[in-house]
């Protein structure tokens, strides 16, 4: 069995497994509680099938995920599923203190080893990578977005003052000894995920299997127009500059969850601004543009950054903001 064999509605039973609590992330009352699962070195994974579940239908729990998979309530769940795209899991925590903690065991980049430690990834390769930096530009990217409601202010066509916040003036237009590293847009067959449907899995899965990269390099499968199947969201791009050198790193910070009343740019970057509710097409975002206005308040602020990293095709590699805390001034 391989993870292309795991799609919308395959029923698992996983056996030997570890119960996490990050009761050490309840920083206050306010932080939700993440319980999930993990496996250990004795964990088994199997398809329930018919005839796994005529071996386990004694147990209960076992019984009542069968009877449940035949209720119209589960393949209502299954009609508004997707497969594909950006995902962090398990979220981290919102301090610094925290994330420190959680992520005691990576290093951070320093600036003059980005080149090094942005490059060379092999073809679909995923680091996670912390980097010290200052912001120097921020852009709301939403002409892509489909099927989606961004906002009174975003019905109108946006002025680029509008959609971008230039942080640094100095560095981002200078033109002297500037190294640039990172894509300036995401790859929408990449990056955001794609809605399911039993149709469209067999052609998915033939495209997806390594190393054939069809899927990233092209938008049609067959006869199935994958760029109309992708689920376009609203997302940021973010550039950073390293502390004590002249290189910018160009990453995106993508809204998969809907955003909190009176949020701010801050609150997005530390996670604390996305409320539990996940993006479907047809959400109403609020006004974004009002949220990237709030982005002068970053001026001058040192961050931790967290950068998921992933090598989707083999010319570009996708940097993502997974969390941004600031760290001072």
């Amino acid at each position: 069995m391989t993870d292309l064999d795991i799609q919308p509605g395959t029923k698992l039973v996983c056996t030997h497994v570890r119960l996490v609590q990050n009761l050490d992330h309840l920083t206050t009352s306010h932080t939700s509680r993440l319980v999930f699962l993990t496996t250990t070195a004795e964990s088994q994974i199997n398809v329930l099938d018919h005839a796994v579940y005529k071996e386990l239908k004694r147990e209960s729990v076992i019984e009542r995920l069968w009877k449940w998979s035949t209720l119209r309530e589960c393949k209502t769940q299954l009609t508004q599923s997707s497969v594909g795209g950006y995902l962090n899991f398990p979220p981290l925590p919102e301090t610094i203190d925290s994330i420190k903690t959680c992520l005691k065991d990576t290093q951070v980049a320093a600036s003059g080893d980005w080149e090094k430690v942005f490059t060379g990834f092999s073809f679909r390769e995923y680091r996670q990578i912390l980097i010290h930096a200052t912001m120097v530009y921020i852009k709301l990217n939403i002409e892509h977005c489909t099927n989606h409601r961004v906002g009174q202010a975003s019905s109108k066509k946006a002025k680029p003052s509008d959609v971008e916040v230039i942080l640094d003036p100095d560095i981002y237009h200078s033109e002297r000894g500037i190294v640039s590293i990172g894509s300036s847009h995401l790859d929408s067959d990449i990056s955001f995920p794609i809605k399911y449907s039993a149709e469209l899995w067999p052609a998915l899965k033939s495209a997806l299997k390594f190393p054939n990269t069809e899927l990233q390099t092209g938008h049609h499968v067959g006869d199935i127009d994958i760029d109309q199947q992708c689920m376009k969201m609203p997302y940021f791009t973010v550039i950073w500059a390293g502390l004590n050198s002249r290189v910018l790193l160009c990453s995106h910070l993508l809204l998969g969850h809907v955003l909190k009343d009176n949020t701010c740019m801050l609150n997005i970057l530390t996670g604390t601004a996305l409320s539990d509710t996940l993006l479907e097409p047809g959400n109403q975002y609020g006004d974004l543009q009002q949220v990237i206005s709030t982005a002068k308040d970053c001026v001058d602020k040192r961050f931790l950054v967290v950068l998921d990293c992933y090598q989707g095709d083999t010319e570009n590699t996708e940097i993502m903001v997974n969390r941004a805390v600031p760290t001072g001034s």
